[in-house]
């Protein structure tokens, strides 16, 4: 199957552009880049991530095999009502701290980045692509809902595929649930951090 889209995401969220030609039904690629505004962020901080089973990609068969977190109080909490207006590539942050003295302990936990995302209908029957250059840590990849990728590996390249889930010409809510163990501001873990059982090396 030929490429439909890939649509270019950047560090530690996505989101949608718009503004791009009418593709012809013959090209080979359509690319939509998610960089820029038109995004919107909200921290679940009553979410449970502490002891989650974590999943390496050579564990993962099938996305119907991994649990399905929804924000605490259901997907109709993801509204621009209940979030802040953010810009990718971006980090939870540089949004909401507001202490002269902010802890890193202040942004551990899960954030939801948000948007809608669609492509031209006369697309159908192509491949789909979301491409993401980097999340931290842990990404958990929602469209309308529907569970389409995970990503475990941190602060890298990734890619999901998302034909299965995405309809041309229809309107669809994309939704990036991020999980930050270390909560920290510089990108860079001097030290050994902890997630439930499992150890993750300084350098993630």
């Amino acid at each position: 199957m030929r490429t439909l889209k890939t649509i270019v995401l950047a560090v530690a969220a996505m989101l949608s552009a718009s503004g791009h030609s009418m593709p012809s039904a013959s090209s080979p690629r359509y690319t939509l880049s998610l960089d820029g505004p038109r995004w919107h962020m909200m921290r679940d901080t009553a979410a449970s991530w502490e002891h989650d089973r974590l999943y390496l990609p050579e564990e993962i068969t099938s996305m119907a095999h991994l649990p399905v977190n929804a924000p605490t109080g259901g997907w109709e909490m993801l509204t621009p009502e209940n979030a802040v207006s953010v810009s990718v590539p971006g980090t939870v942050e540089e949004y909401l701290t507001t202490s002269k003295r902010p802890s890193p302990d202040d942004f551990k936990g899960v954030s939801w980045w948000f948007t809608t995302v669609s492509v031209p209908g006369n697309l159908k029957g192509r491949r789909a692509m979301l491409h993401f250059e980097s999340v931290r840590m842990r990404a958990e990849v929602y469209l309308d809902g529907r569970l389409v990728g995970y990503d475990i590996i941190g602060e890298s390249p990734f890619d999901v595929d998302i034909t299965d889930a995405l309809v041309p010409g229809k309107t669809h809510t994309l939704a990036v649930r991020v999980t930050n163990p270390g909560g920290n501001f510089h990108w860079q873990d001097f030290t050994q951090m902890r997630w439930g059982d499992y150890k993750i090396p300084p350098g993630r």
